[in-house]
């Protein structure tokens, strides 16, 4: 039978203290109260100032929610109702008073990843590494074994097919078509369309004659559309904009581009992208950009990551990367990278420095025990793609590369910090839960004892 309401309810206080709610012993208690959160808004400040537009949120809650996105592998829509929810979240972005309404829109996590440069992304990147020493998850003395390694973070754009780009560029020149109210003979959407379900059955049925046969037709209906929308803006001098040139551009592109060309165009909305190959025995080819890590023999902490633009060769990248090391970890302690470890990649490399580089062969390995611990940056790389949004890219765009690549570091870092309270946490639990038992047996048996 349930029980009935009692009458004097009293209601709950609806601005209720976050102190009066939280345990200060949860992980993610702990981990904000050793980030350097005023260091971070003094060097961010710079670049939202408070004189222009829209009063700003503020620069804690703003770079704490994409801390929780990466950490917890959370999209932008999901931590801010998260937000909502949690209260370690709010305490973590800085709040004092429990909040029951959405601290912002989804899309001013765009806009303020946007307004983030590089000096400002890398800032992020040093307070995690910071408060990595100072809750002694690494030891200055680990950061002169390092490891680099580079990997492919993957662009979320389909698998690129000739006949596919050939179709959507028929069909974006359409739609230009109409937008600049230029009367087409014909459009070719359906025929294309028709064209590629065909390009598509010959291909599965290994008819490769007919399938290059109709994939050639579909080209030469691309080049037509392409011919008559630029004879017709010159014959009516209409001005195009810059999204029509560029769509025009990468559509002229895309129809001169043979098998073997060079800095070929993979997708129209992502032209940076690039094809890597790696070497997979699962997946040959892979589209996006290269991104390298630098992280520490014994931890496997990160301590820098970058996004290149285009396929570099790895070895032509250390001296960047191993300079950007030097000026993440200059604040923070006095030791050097003095010896860092590489695969075959990083054969003849351009730097020549202080950083001894030692790349990993048969006779290297009898001469350096350590060299045995290369392997684990490959780890830090699964960990990253799989829980810290580094395996599909979403955010348009090399700057989106960037973005990610050193968000995925950051929330790989914090993640690390974060299960090292977690397991004190968890100690501590199950203690009190012994304790409690304890007490709770010898009790009934005194009680017992004297009955």
């Amino acid at each position: 039978m349930l029980q009935e309401k009692p009458k004097d309810v009293t209601l709950l206080d609806s601005h209720k203290q976050l102190s009066d709610i939280i345990d200060f012993n949860h992980p993610l208690v702990k981990l904000a109260d050793s980030i350097d959160w005023q260091s971070i808004e003094e060097e961010l400040a710079e670049a939202y100032p408070a004189t222009t537009g829209n009063p700003n949120k503020p620069i804690r809650l703003m770079v704490g929610l994409h801390y929780l996105r990466y950490m917890f592998n959370l999209s932008d829509e999901t931590v801010v109702w998260a937000y909502i929810e949690n209260p370690y979240y709010q305490y973590f972005c800085g709040e004092i008073v429990f909040q029951h309404a959405f601290p912002i829109d989804r899309s001013s996590m765009s806009r303020f990843r946007e307004r983030l440069k590089k000096k400002k992304l890398y800032k992020l990147l040093q307070e995690t590494i910071k408060s990595g020493f100072k809750n002694r998850i690494i030891q200055p003395k680990s950061v002169e074994c390092a490891v680099i390694d580079s990997t492919v973070q993957e662009k979320s754009i389909t698998h690129p097919t000739d006949a596919k780009l050939y179709y959507k560029a028929i069909v974006h020149l359409s739609k230009l078509a109409r937008r600049l109210k230029i009367e087409q003979r014909q459009s070719y959407t359906r025929v294309g369309k028709k064209l590629l379900i065909k390009i598509n059955r010959y291909n599965h049925a290994k008819q490769f004659r007919r399938k290059a046969a109709a994939l050639k037709k579909l080209k030469h209906r691309l080049g037509r559309v392409i011919r008559e929308i630029e004879r017709e803006t010159q014959k009516r001098a209409i001005d195009l904009d810059l999204e029509a040139r560029t769509l025009l551009k990468q559509c002229q592109r895309l129809y001169d581009q043979k098998r073997h060309s060079k800095n070929k165009l993979y997708s129209l909305h992502e032209p940076d992208t690039v094809c890597i190959s790696k070497g997979k025995a699962h997946k040959r080819y892979e589209f996006g950009n290269k991104s390298s890590f630098i992280t520490t023999a014994k931890e496997c902490f990160i301590i820098h990551a970058d996004a290149h633009e285009g396929n570099p060769y790895d070895g032509h990248t250390l001296k960047e990367m191993l300079e950007g090391t030097k000026a993440s970890l200059r604040d923070m302690t006095d030791k050097t990278v003095r010896y860092l470890f590489g695969d075959k990649g990083y054969r003849g490399h351009d730097y020549e420095g202080e950083t001894k580089v030692i790349i990993e062969t048969s006779s290297n390995r009898k001469k350096h025990k350590l060299l045995k611990r290369r392997s684990s940056i490959e780890a830090v790389f699964s960990h990253a793609k799989q829980y810290h949004r580094m395996g599909r890219n979403f955010l348009k765009g090399l700057h989106g590369n960037l973005i990610n690549t050193i968000l995925s570091a950051c929330g790989y870092n914090l993640k690390k910090i974060y299960n090292h309270f977690k397991r004190a946490f968890e100690r501590m639990l199950a203690l009190s839960v012994f304790m409690f038992a304890h007490l709770f047996f010898d009790k009934n048996c005194t009680m017992r004892a004297v009955a």
